[in-house]
C-alpha cells in the first residue's frame, strides 16, 4: 500500500487574504496570493521528496528504494489556491517499514534468502526469480526446524561465493562432487521493525507551509 500525504494546508491567513481580495475585487492581489500559495506547495514538495529520500537512505535502503519515493504536485501547470502535493512510494509494501508489523504467509511459507544467495542485478533473489532464471530448486524438510529450499551443485571444496551463472550450471561439469546447497529457509510469519519515518518528515514540512507562503508573498 502506497503512503500518501497531502500538503495543501496553507495557513488560514492565506484564505482570509484570498477572500478579502475577492471582496475588494483586486485582481492583482488575488493573483499574488494564488501564486504564493502554489509556490509554497511546490517548495514544500521539493523538501518532502529530498528529506524523505534522505530518511530512507539513513535507514540503510538502496538507491532504488530512495528513488521510489515520489512527490507529485497539482495542478501540474498554472496556479491554484488549492494546490496540493502528494507523496507516495512506488514499492507497494513499503508502508510496513513506516509502521512496522508482522507479515504472514498466505497459504504457504515466506522464503528468506540466506547470505550466500546472489542478487539478480540490483534486485534481491526470490525462489520464483531464480526458477525463472533457470535454477532448479527443491525442498528439504528438517524435523523441528525451518524447511529449506536448495539446489544441487557440482563443486570441489567449500561452497564459497555463489553467482547466478554457478547456480545455473548446477551439476554440469566433471570436477568435484554433487552437493545440496541451501538457498532459502521458510517461515510462516516475519516481524519487521519500523525503519523510516516519512510521516514525521511530512508533518515537519507541512508545518513550514506558512513560512514558505510568506516568503513567496514577499518575493
Amino acid at each position: 500500500m502506497s503512503m500518501r500525504f497531502r500538503l495543501n494546508d496553507v495557513a488560514e491567513e492565506v484564505r482570509t487574504a484570498f477572500i478579502a481580495a475577492r471582496v475588494a475585487n483586486d485582481p492583482a492581489m488575488f493573483s499574488q496570493i494564488v501564486r504564493a500559495a502554489t509556490g509554497a506547495v511546490q517548495d514544500a514538495a521539493v523538501e518532502l521528496k529530498t528529506i524523505a529520500r534522505g530518511n530512507i537512505a539513513a535507514a540503510g535502503f538502496s538507491k532504488k528504494w530512495q528513488n521510489a519515493w515520489r512527490v507529485n504536485v497539482y495542478p501540474k501547470s498554472g496556479y491554484s489556491l488549492d494546490a496540493a502535493a502528494y507523496g507516495f512510494h512506488k514499492i507497494p509494501y513499503a508502508s510496513i517499514f513506516e509502521t512496522g508489523g508482522t507479515i504472514s504467509a498466505k497459504g504457504g511459507l515466506l522464503w528468506i534468502a540466506l547470505p550466500t544467495v546472489p542478487k539478480l542485478g540490483r534486485e534481491r533473489a526470490t525462489p520464483r526469480k531464480l526458477a525463472q532464471s533457470g535454477v532448479k530448486l527443491f525442498s528439504m524438510k528438517r524435523a523441528g526446524k525451518s524447511p529449506l529450499l536448495a539446489t544441487r551443485l557440482r563443486m570441489a571444496g567449500t561452497v564459497g561465493k555463489l553467482s547466478l551463472a554457478k547456480l545455473r550450471r548446477g551439476v554440469s561439469g566433471k570436477r568435484g562432487s554433487v552437493r545440496a546447497v541451501p538457498l532459502f529457509f521458510g517461515v510462516r510469519t516475519v516481524t519487521l521493525g519500523k525503519r523510516f519515518n516519512i510521516s514525521g518528515v511530512a508533518d515537519t514540512v507541512r508545518s513550514r507551509l506558512p513560512d514558505l507562503y510568506l516568503a513567496k508573498l514577499e518575493a
